[in-house]
């Protein structure tokens, strides 16, 4: 089963979520990360994966919650962290753009599947 590390990057009230560009998630917003390569924690890949999508530097906080989920007959998990941006000059590679959104608001987004399973599971409730 492949890992999945996401961000939910909290900026005062707001949570930052991200419109991919392309592929099959393709206008969907999402908490940006992603896969975790051999050998590697959480915390790297979060930090490598924000540093390759977004172009900043972030600090990890809290986990918040994983989700399990099938594409294709392939299984994956998705788990969440809390976390803070350590810069915001941002560069986006495969979004299309960012939004900062209240935790109240953020289901008014086009979610991806598992980001929105997250939020439904209750994840963001441990946000301040």
């Amino acid at each position: 089963m492949r890992r999945i590390i996401a961000a939910a990057i909290v900026k005062g009230e707001k949570i930052l979520i991200a419109k991919r560009s392309y592929g099959s998630l393709a206008d969907y917003w999402e908490f940006p990360g992603g896969k975790v390569e051999d050998n590697e924690s959480d915390e790297s890949c979060l930090k490598r994966e924000i540093m390759e999508e977004l172009k900043v530097n972030l600090k990890m906080e809290k986990f918040l919650g994983e989700q399990r989920f099938c594409v294709e007959d392939k299984e994956y998990i998705m788990a969440l962290y809390k976390a803070a941006l350590l810069d915001d000059n941002f560069q986006l590679s495969v979004h299309r753009e960012i939004a900062w959104v209240e935790k109240g608001q953020i289901l008014k987004y086009k979610l991806a599947p598992v980001d929105e399973l997250l939020v439904h599971q209750g994840c963001l409730e441990e946000l301040e």
